[in-house]
């Protein structure tokens, strides 16, 4: 399905499928017009992201679980002190998840400014 393309600038082969040359970010101009709203990352962000998301919830949830636990803190309030573990846990991701994608926040934020995702995604 996917093919590679060699780039006009720097001559290497890359996605076809990708904005712009991973190398010399020389824009695609033969890019398909069917993938305008895919945005890619490099491999090991997409890592870093997959791990984050598959257990870097759990391991933060229970790193800070044990710490508090130790910690006396959720003795006689144990709802307080679930809904601090969840509040610190998730703050902890998301700044994870925004040192992951750090420079293509912007770039991935741009895919969110048309509305026909949130139809198509409606609609399915």
């Amino acid at each position: 399905m996917f093919k590679n393309h060699k780039c006009k600038n720097c001559k290497i082969d890359y996605d076809e499928t990708f904005t712009e040359c991973p190398r010399c970010h020389h824009r695609n101009e033969s890019l398909n017009r069917d993938f305008k709203h895919i945005q890619m990352l490099s491999w090991p962000k997409q890592i870093g992201l997959f791990a984050m998301g598959l257990g870097g919830f759990e391991l933060i949830a229970f790193i800070l679980s044990v710490i508090l636990v130790k910690a006396g803190f959720a003795k006689g309030n144990e709802v307080l002190a679930n809904m601090l573990l969840n509040a610190i846990v998730y703050l902890i991701l998301f700044v994870s998840l925004l040192f992951i994608c750090n420079k293509d926040i912007k770039k991935l934020l741009s895919s969110f400014k048309s509305w026909e995702p949130y139809i198509a995604g409606v609609v399915c």
